[in-house]
């Protein structure tokens, strides 16, 4: 079959691969659709195509307020990633420029366990009290991919960590609130405030500050 976002080589094909369990994508889309809504719901049903581990389901802002409330979605279009559970990862804008960085998230969501190196994990499992990590980038930003790549292994390893992805393009007032400088930027619990990639271990010594 041909796609028209997911190509048949040889990369995302192995990516597509790694998806090796089961993973519900639901789409969040606005009462008017956006620009950007097309693009990324193409990329969500070839994914689905591609994919027998994949189920996408579609959500209307205003016909659905029940589910807009039941996964906290703060704005739209947004996702929310279901592996075996509710790992509290939304994405917000689209992801469509990045799409091999996408398929990695969802291949790390789909599998879940505890993706954490494990003298990290260790002190993770200590948490307390909830933990909320943004990370603010955009779409032609190489490295924001990788940032929050690394905030969602901390989402997959605890339940009181949740991860928002957010595309400032797609969501301006994000800039103006959190006075962005330059992406990725990572924002705990509205608070601490970090620039760039960071390790799990740099991460980690700003999570359990709030301990």
């Amino acid at each position: 079959m041909k796609f028209s976002i997911l190509h048949d080589t040889q990369t995302h094909q192995e990516k597509l691969k790694a998806i090796t369990d089961e993973i519900k994508i639901i789409f969040f889309e606005p009462e008017k659709s956006c620009h950007q809504c097309p693009h990324i719901k193409l990329l969500l049903t070839e994914l689905e195509e591609a994919s027998d581990k994949v189920i996408l389901e579609l959500v209307n802002e205003i016909q659905q307020p029940d589910l807009i409330k039941k996964y906290g979605i703060e704005r739209c279009p947004a996702m929310a990633f279901i592996g075996s559970k509710d790992y509290g990862i939304r994405y917000y804008g689209t992801p469509t420029n990045f799409v091999e960085c996408f398929l990695d998230l969802v291949s790390d969501i789909s599998k879940g366990g505890h993706p954490l190196k494990s003298d990290v994990l260790k002190e993770i499992e200590k948490l307390k009290k909830p933990v909320n990590i943004k990370v603010l980038g955009t779409q032609t930003c190489p490295y924001t991919p990788i940032a929050g790549r690394t905030a969602v292994r901390f989402a997959i390893s605890s339940e009181l960590i949740t991860v928002h992805l957010i595309d400032v393009i797609s969501f301006p007032e994000f800039q103006t609130r959190y006075n962005l400088r330059s992406t990725p930027e990572i924002v705990i619990n509205d608070q601490t405030i970090l620039y760039g990639i960071k390790s799990e271990e740099d991460l980690l010594k700003e999570i359990i500050r709030f301990e």
